[in-house]
């Protein structure tokens, strides 16, 4: 790949993350906030409800960040082998490959609740994966019977502020490690 080829790639890599930094998931998650409540509508039964970003935004939001996860040309993948393999300062590929390890160090993390054995996720990933490939894209038989199974136990809108939150922690590793592309495009020779 010539470097003409590396920084456009970057520059794609920017543009995408530029869409979700500006996305309307993102607005809606900081002027809504993101979260469960509990009521009691009727007196006798709780109802937890969830609040955040809504449903479109949800999906708008993941039509952009699956350009970082599937392999192609830009994804976060690509992208830092592309980086690691540029004649760039170190300290710009340390920031970059930081950033995907911080990423990565998350999403394999523990969720922020609890569920019962066997009836929730292990990791953040595992929801992150479950909740887009089972509801928003590609509809996986497995995770779409797993999204339908969470959709009938009392914690299903926990796991859906859980998912919200995931995607800000996304969007705000993938925005560090577009600045870091941007550094690079600057610094490259023109």
């Amino acid at each position: 790949m010539t470097l003409n080829e590396q920084l456009e790639t970057l520059e794609i890599f920017v543009e995408s993350a530029d869409e979700l930094v500006n996305s309307s998931f993102l607005k809606q998650a900081s002027n809504g906030g993101i979260g469960t409540s509990i009521s009691t509508p009727d007196g006798r039964m709780l109802a937890f409800d969830r609040t955040g970003p809504e449903h479109e935004s949800v999906k708008a939001l993941l039509l952009t960040i699956r350009f970082f996860c599937q392999d192609n040309e830009t994804s976060i993948r690509n992208v830092a082998g592309i980086v690691a393999n540029m004649s760039v300062a170190d300290t710009l590929k340390n920031q970059f490959s930081t950033s995907q390890a911080e990423l990565n160090t998350y999403l394999d993390g523990s969720p922020s609740i609890g569920f019962p054995s066997g009836d929730g996720a292990a990791t953040n990933r595992e929801i992150f994966e479950t909740f887009l490939y089972g509801t928003f894209a590609h509809a996986n038989r497995e995770k779409r019977r797993r999204v339908k199974a969470w959709r009938q136990q009392p914690y299903f809108n926990d796991l859906r502020a859980v998912f919200d939150r995931i995607l800000v922690e996304f969007v705000r590793a993938v925005a560090a490690m577009s600045n870091t592309c941007q550094k690079i495009r600057e610094d490259a020779p023109k």
